[in-house]
């Protein structure tokens, strides 16, 4: 890809070609007119929420996720082969359709398990025109499949949370600590850390948003009476 991205304040905006825009992405701009680099105008975007490669990329949530066009071209593709007569849809259309949902994990990791069964189906086949009857593992999988690309929220971007901290200090030994604080106060972090603050994702490969932890804090078998030594 040719795509360039950067960032810039929100105020941060000057006039350039009849609208105002983030002052280094016009910086960039005038520099490829200096050196004659052709670039096309109206798609020289900028926002919080920007569509890249059909995918929503939102700088304030910090989140991907899939548009709204991509879910319903998605959920049409899987109507259409699970409709197919016969149910013995051709390999091709069995690789189209896959290459398609493969493109969705990229923001959906975590219904990779949702495809294993497409894929051992098409396994050995070379025969493009070959009918691969649909079993009932893969209607299944793939109305699965269905319903959670409708409900979907999509993957959240490294962050580190509340509640992490809080399991920090658990592991360096400072319990105490934390159980001298006030039962009001150690309620309501316990209360920020598992409704208001999302799940922590720890690579490029993420799990479901609306998956919530509350800290194990008050769950941990622990004796403020019995002596606790611990190694910063």
């Amino acid at each position: 890809m040719d795509d360039f991205y950067g960032w810039d304040f929100k105020r941060n905006l000057v006039f350039y070609h009849g609208q105002m825009r983030p002052h280094r992405q016009v910086q960039l701009l005038v520099f490829w007119e200096s050196i004659r680099c052709p670039f096309e105008d109206e798609k020289q975007l900028d926002g919080a929420r920007l569509k890249i490669i059909g995918f929503w990329v939102d700088a304030i949530k910090g989140s991907i996720s899939l548009t709204s066009e991509s879910i319903q071209a998605l959920v049409s593709d899987i109507n259409t082969f699970l409709s197919t007569p016969n149910r013995k849809p051709a390999l091709s259309v069995w690789q189209h359709l896959t290459g398609s949902l493969n493109w969705s994990l990229n923001v959906l990791p975590w219904a990779r398990p949702g495809l294993t069964e497409m894929y051992r189906k098409m396994s050995g086949k070379t025969h493009q025109h070959a009918g691969i009857p649909i079993n009932g593992e893969v209607y299944r999988d793939l109305t699965w499949f269905t319903n959670m690309l409708q409900t979907a929220i999509g993957c959240a971007l490294l962050m580190l949370k509340l509640g992490m901290i809080l399991r920090l200090t658990l592991l360096a030994g400072l319990m105490p600590v934390i159980l001298d604080l006030p039962l009001s106060m150690l309620a309501m972090v316990l209360f920020i850390s598992s409704i208001l603050i999302p799940s922590q994702l720890l690579t490029s490969s993420f799990v479901n948003f609306l998956q919530f932890y509350v800290s194990c804090i008050i769950l941990l078998p622990f004796h403020p009476t019995t002596p606790c030594s611990h190694t910063l």
